[in-house]
């Protein structure tokens, strides 16, 4: 019986990630009857967007000093497959790649996806930045662990330029694009203290139980990639801030 329940489980929470990363099963948006405030009623599997005491994203401004932390990063580059899925434009790791992943207080979460949010879906002391992005990982239980990164306006930004470059021409068309390779250490930022706090996903089911490692340090993009995915992709695919209940923010020192 614990077998089975423990596969279930799993069964689950792979399921939710199917809901994040693919095709939704009712339709929803960021605006009008099919926007955030009403995602709860377009499905009885999007209740949590209403009732969750633990959403994301959130505002981040108050924090405690949490302790020390590793994060260790394993990322290389690998081939550019990307999906536009009419809520965001993804980067996927190939199917047969298993080898990127982030190891957080030693257990190991695979990378599933890097993709944008126009404008940040976390703020920072009240502050929203352009963009954001979130590199979606799962570890073999179905635990998922998001890393998040703020970006600015200034240089150009190799990965997102890159995604820019090769949008899919259709909707949910998986494209693998030949000879071009990206690196998700192109998108971390030089010092990588972060925030810390437990989330749900951004977009329905709004599933809980989410690690979220929110970087305090932004990148940057360019004002002309800001504004190319503004007006060729997403104007605003970001769901409001959430609150923040009993919940506690650490900020983190990383070493090495």
């Amino acid at each position: 019986m614990y077998k089975r329940l423990i596969i279930l489980t799993v069964a689950l929470c792979y399921a939710s990630l199917a809901f994040a990363i693919g095709k939704p099963s009712a339709m929803w948006g960021y605006s009008g009857s099919k926007g955030p405030a009403n995602w709860a009623t377009l499905h009885p599997s999007y209740h949590m967007c209403d009732s969750g005491l633990r959403q994301s994203p959130i505002d981040i401004y108050k924090v405690k000093y949490g302790h020390a932390e590793h994060l260790r990063f394993h990322y290389h580059p690998m081939p550019l497959v990307l999906i536009n899925n009419s809520i965001t434009l993804k980067a996927l790791v190939p199917e047969n790649i298993k080898d990127e992943f982030i190891i957080y207080q030693n257990e190991k979460f695979y990378l599933h996806d890097i993709h944008v949010h126009c404008p940040s879906e976390h703020k920072l002391n009240h502050a929203q930045y352009p963009l954001e992005l979130h590199l979606v990982h799962t570890d073999n239980k179905g635990h998922f662990l998001v890393l998040a990164v703020f970006m600015r306006e200034g240089e150009e930004n190799s990965v997102l330029g890159k995604n820019l470059k090769n949008v899919p021409d259709r909707e949910f068309k998986r494209t693998v694009i030949a000879d071009e390779t990206v690196n998700p250490n192109n998108v971390l930022p030089k010092h990588l203290d972060f925030y810390e706090y437990a989330g749900s996903l951004t977009t329905p089911p709004c599933t809980e139980n989410v690690q979220w490692l929110v970087m305090a340090t932004p990148i940057q993009a360019s004002k002309k990639q800001i504004k190319l995915f503004s007006e060729r992709l997403y104007s605003n695919n970001a769901r409001p801030v959430q609150p923040l209940n009993l919940r506690r923010v650490l900020l983190h020192k990383v070493i090495s």
